[in-house]
């Protein structure tokens, strides 16, 4: 289960699912109740990747989106 956010102790979530692994489906079910919960969520799902290591396009964005974390 999600707990609560605590407004002065802010979560946010980077999510990847490739579209050919197993637990896909999984994932996209936990980003969701996630967002229902409140929690900023960026979410990728990448069609043509399985269960491996990102890839460059994804990777350089999850570094853009950790970088903008110190920002706000």
């Amino acid at each position: 289960p999600v707990k609560e956010t605590i407004p002065n102790q802010r979560l946010q979530f980077f999510v990847v699912a490739g579209g050919k692994d197993p637990l896909a489906k999984d994932i996209r079910e936990s980003k969701n109740k996630l967002t229902t919960a409140k929690f900023s969520v960026v979410y990728r799902e990448i069609l043509e990747m399985g269960h491996q290591y990102l890839d460059a396009k994804t990777l350089d964005d999850l570094v853009k989106w950790l970088d903008s974390l110190d920002r706000q």
